[in-house]
């Protein structure tokens, strides 16, 4: 998606004054393989075969948008040593021009990975691709909004990955059905994301997004050409916002110890969702209060909060340069600062 945006979301940090937090992400739950994966683009394992697909992508800013045109799923499968992700992407016209690697591929039309194995908002990657297979990956400490920059020097070290299509791609003059990606990556190189380098087991949650970055084309002179609008982003769990970078929306992966077409395990719902978007909700409330005032506040009178804030089970402090916000009454505190990073301890 266009990271320029990223810049101008201050304009959407608080626009859910009243009512409700936004619903918990989607989730999957991802199995392990019962067969070896030949990483050829196809999906046609038994593996692949038992796997569930997603519900359809949507658009980024949440279903109160027009659904996509074209439809977008995704599915996920495991090993001890890697994690398999497959996409169909269907579109009439399969196209792309960039070759160089860690281009900006998202000027195509591509499919996005974005991962955050402990959820603390900072340390993450992401990797782009598009049809023909040129693929971006970066490192980010933090989201742009908090001051983090792309790493285009990190490697996804061990990736595997191969396209095919259901049509034809760079052939105006025919219509394609989609394109399909299957990625394997080694979870060695997504474990170095985390923090604490915590072991990896069964029943790990993770937050993981995908996002289909869509331009409209024209035909003419037997090629395709981007029209001088904007790109469609369409999501696997909606950001409420033009911006892939708020990991907090992002959706849940779930490691299950069985293989996949056997026993299906219960999704481990987030019991502390609704504290998590209470905290988002100041922490986006002292950024809007500090574009004006020039400094954070400890007072929560001074900031435009959404109902749902339970104030009573929060703590708020600041030397105007700074703030911390801790939840109160429990064995468990959650809290953030002003640089994004979410912490349970």
């Amino acid at each position: 998606m266009n990271k320029v945006l990223a810049i101008i979301l201050l304009i959407n940090l608080n626009n859910n004054v009243s009512g409700q937090f936004p619903p918990s992400p989607a989730h999957y739950i991802c199995y392990k393989i019962s067969d070896q994966i030949n990483i050829d683009g196809k999906l046609n394992e038994p593996s692949w075969k038992l796997a569930q697909w997603s519900d359809p992508f949507r658009d980024i800013e949440g279903p109160g948008k027009p659904r996509p045109t074209e439809q977008t799923h995704i599915k996920m499968l495991w090993d001890d040593s890697n994690l398999y992700i497959g996409a169909r992407i269907e579109t009439k016209n399969i196209w792309a021009t960039l070759t160089q690697h860690d281009g900006i591929v998202y000027h195509d039309n591509d499919f996005e990975i974005f991962i955050n194995p402990d959820g603390n908002n900072y340390n993450y990657g992401e990797m782009e691709f598009n049809a023909l297979g040129t693929l971006m990956d970066i490192f980010l400490e933090k989201p742009y909004r908090d001051g983090g920059f792309p790493i285009f020097g990190w490697e996804c070290k061990g990736t595997q990955y191969a396209i095919s299509y259901e049509g034809t791609i760079n052939k105006p003059s025919d219509v394609d059905t989609a394109w399909n990606i299957e990625i394997r990556i080694p979870l060695s190189s997504l474990i170095d994301l985390e923090r604490g380098k915590k072991p990896f087991a069964a029943g790990t949650q993770w937050r993981i997004n995908f996002s289909r970055v869509q331009w409209n084309v024209k035909i003419e002179n037997n090629s395709y050409t981007k029209l001088p609008e904007p790109e469609h982003n369409w999501v696997w769990s909606p950001q409420w916002a033009i911006d892939m970078h708020r990991p907090e929306y992002w959706g849940y992966l779930q490691f299950s110890s069985k293989k996949v077409g056997t026993v299906e395990d219960a999704f481990l719902t987030d019991t502390n969702w609704a504290i998590k978007m209470q905290l988002m909700s100041v922490y986006y409330a002292e950024r809007l209060y500090y574009k004006t005032a020039h400094r954070f506040t400890g007072d929560f009178s001074q900031l435009k909060l959404p109902e749902y804030v339970a104030l009573n089970n929060l703590s708020l402090q600041s030397d105007g340069d700074q703030f911390t916000l801790k939840t109160t009454g429990s064995d468990k505190v959650f809290s953030i600062d002003q640089a994004g990073l979410l912490m349970i301890q």
